[in-house]
């Protein structure tokens, strides 16, 4: 049930926090940029290195370094594409992350409930925060021509919310549940909201399922040594710029916009493998029911 999943409540009191804090400190400090990139990394690293262990035990017929090296060529072809048609990218990515938020977030219900969640959760921060999307989405294509890819994610994102909350169980949740990621994203900015989303409860979501699919413990270690490479680079970074604010500044956004082309990068084999790992345990399930 959608009430009884924590992420569902740790992602309330992020949002909460994250309006606290815009409203005692603002958030037009770049420092927001520097947090929310190194948040989203630290729930991406676990979130794609949990991919290896999807492998591992789903590669029935397929060797696990010719699975590895597709994903591999899957993510280099994407970045390929990326340098020269970004604005395109740009809108394949968008459209196949709201598939897949919806198609993660909620693996068992309806098509509509599915897509209409994972629409929302990408079109809300353009209808909110359409100055702030339209200056991140420059930065990650590096070209100014992106306003009509926010106005139609405006217009999406208001739609996609109606039809998610007319076609709940638990309406007035998801109402509430949208209304706060809404505010967020109209207060404190649509990068702070969708950190919000993707690091309390997008990739914790995904990790308990697969977990659950898997029949495996924890992901502890995952973690652990996520969080020990981003210190790491982190530590290392800000002692290289801490006493240069123009480098400050230019980190800042290099930070965002190559944080985001990762995601976009690991993304499509990330959907491709889940897509594949699944349809494999289904098979098997059905096999042993078989015999």
């Amino acid at each position: 049930m959608f009430l009884s999943a924590s992420p569902h409540r740790y992602f309330l009191a992020s949002l909460t926090l994250a309006l606290a804090l815009a409203g005692l400190v603002g958030t037009a400090d770049r420092v927001w940029w520097m947090v929310c990139s190194a948040l989203i990394l630290f729930a991406g690293l676990p979130h794609g290195a949990y991919d290896l262990v999807i492998m591992r035990a789903s590669r029935r017929g397929v060797g696990l370094l010719a699975m590895v090296a597709g994903y591999v060529a899957v993510a280099a072809l994407v970045l390929a594409l990326w340098v020269f048609f970004p604005q395109i990218l740009l809108v394949s990515f968008l459209v196949y992350s709201a598939y897949h938020f919806g198609d993660s977030d909620f693996a068992h219900t309806r098509w509509l409930h599915k897509v209409s969640w994972g629409a929302a959760i990408i079109g809300l921060p353009a209808l909110m925060s359409g100055q702030s999307v339209a200056a991140l989405f420059s930065l990650i294509t590096q070209t100014q021509d992106t306003g009509l890819i926010v106005d139609g994610l405006a217009v999406v994102g208001a739609i996609a919310a109606l039809l998610q909350i007319s076609s709940s169980r638990q309406r007035w949740f998801i109402a509430v549940v949208l209304s706060m990621y809404a505010l967020t994203c109209w207060i404190a900015g649509a990068l702070v909201a969708f950190t919000c989303y993707f690091v309390f409860l997008h990739s914790p979501l995904h990790l308990a399922h697969w977990r659950r699919e898997l029949q495996l413990n924890g992901a502890g270690v995952v973690y652990g040594l996520s969080l020990i490479v981003i210190a790491t680079i982190a530590a290392a970074l800000w002692l290289a710029v801490s006493d240069r604010p123009d480098l400050m500044n230019a980190l800042n956004e290099t930070a965002v916009r190559y944080t985001f082309i990762a995601l976009a990068a690991l993304t499509v084999p990330h959907m491709v493998l889940m897509s594949f790992a699944r349809n494999n345990l289904t098979s098997n399930v059905e096999k042993r029911i078989a015999a």
